[in-house]
């Protein structure tokens, strides 16, 4: 497949024009123009750089790269300050998950040591959390992607985000999946802070469709064997089963769903992971439906088709799942400092409150009152067979269709 290179003009400087006004006398009052940035802006990147999470944490480094260059016309620059970016892992070396305190210890070494006066994370929801206590202890700006845990939303005054949350993802797809399926279902999650805001966000508007829980069912990230679960499954003889997983051990999980026959007497509804696990559920996969954060080929905007040929040009794969939310937290943190011409933290949040930047999907607005975005979601499902699959757009959920309650703040 080939892609096309696009090429976008710098936005051009708006000149500070002195305003005179004219007093008794004659005399002029002169108003001096905002302080230029300059020197650099660092920015702290915490991800996980090895292990289960690594896909999504290579996406979520190169998308805020793509993003940096798009949203500056290709200088990476704001002012006169050169934008640099310095990343860290939130994976212990002697591990394969995300790791809470790594992250935290990592965030504090980006502030304390190398001077990062912005913070972006994190693939992991758990590890995102503690970065924010960091982010409001040092009162530095923290911008995540893709973590999509509900409990971000009005964390601290400092912490804001690009990606979705869980309730957009449950938003998204209940009210499809009961017309589709019926009202009785099971919920199989991954047993840490992602799986268990998922279900908790899906119950919420699952209850208010008339659906009935059959059974909730936590698995941990390092389980292997998943009969146990599937059994539950199974025995509870739900319409359809929602899933929630992130990382490779989806995979393995895919194909025991497959091969103990869930996939031939249910229903499943689950999130449509990166271009990598399109084939984990092998033919069987074109029969699930999925709710889509991103596919590279649904969004027809000036950004994505960006995104979409940087991605290409510099890395040699498609954009996946999480480019899209990671270069959205770069275009919502230069359009910031472009306003500002600040890193101070005071001056940032008065910009990102309320701001909409034009991303790969669409608009993506940053809520004033709780830090949520707000952005365009999609149903799909997956054609193809064998190993090759691709996906299908199947509707397209605005913002507005998508928009979960306020969330009371923590400031």
């Amino acid at each position: 497949m080939r892609f096309t290179r696009y090429s976008y003009l710098a936005i051009a400087s708006v000149l500070s024009l002195s305003l005179f006004v004219q007093g008794v006398g004659g005399a002029a009052a002169a108003h001096p123009a905002a302080a230029k940035l300059s020197g650099k802006i660092i920015i702290g990147q915490i991800t996980s750089m090895s292990g289960a999470f690594s896909p999504y944490g290579t996406e979520q480094i190169d998308g805020f790269q793509a993003g940096l260059h798009y949203a500056t016309g290709g200088s990476m620059k704001v002012d006169n300050a050169k934008i640099v970016v310095k990343t860290y892992t939130d994976v212990p070396s002697s591990g394969t998950l995300p790791d809470t305190p790594t992250a935290v210890t990592a965030a504090k070494t980006a502030i304390q040591q190398d001077h990062a006066q912005i913070l972006q994370c994190c693939a992991s929801s758990a590890s995102a959390i503690g970065v924010a206590t960091v982010a409001a202890q040092f009162k530095k700006i923290l911008m995540v992607a893709p973590a999509a845990d509900d409990s971000l939303a009005g964390i601290n005054r400092y912490t804001f985000r690009t990606s979705r949350e869980s309730t957009q993802d449950a938003l998204t797809g209940a009210k499809y999946a009961v017309q589709k399926f019926g009202k009785k279902y099971v919920a199989l999650a991954q047993d840490y802070a992602f799986g268990h805001g998922q279900v908790d966000a899906w119950k919420a508007q699952l209850d208010k469709l008339g659906a009935t829980d059959a059974d909730s069912i936590f698995f941990p990230l390092t389980a292997t064997d998943f009969t146990p679960y599937i059994q539950r499954i199974l025995a509870a003889k739900p319409d359809w089963v929602f899933l929630a997983c992130a990382g490779t051990q989806c995979v393995s999980l895919a194909k025991a769903l497959d091969a103990q026959g869930v996939l031939d007497s249910t229903h499943v509804m689950t999130g449509l992971g990166n271009i990598a696990s399109f084939g984990g559920y092998g033919d069987a996969g074109t029969k699930l439906a999925y709710i889509s954060v991103y596919y590279y080929k649904f969004p027809k905007t000036a950004a994505n088709k960006y995104l979409v040929s940087y991605i290409q040009k510099h890395y040699h794969r498609p954009a996946d799942i999480f480019d899209q939310d990671s270069f959205a937290a770069a275009q919502q943190i230069v359009a910031a400092l472009q306003k500002t011409h600040s890193t101070a933290a005071s001056k940032m949040i008065k910009a990102l409150e309320g701001q909409t930047v034009q991303g790969p999907k669409g608009p993506y607005t940053i809520r004033k009152q709780d830090h949520v975005c707000l952005q365009p979601m999609y149903i799909a499902a997956l054609q193809g067979s064998g190993t090759t699959f691709t996906a299908k757009l199947l509707a397209t959920r605005s913002p507005k269709q998508t928009t979960p309650p306020i969330q009371k703040r923590n400031w």
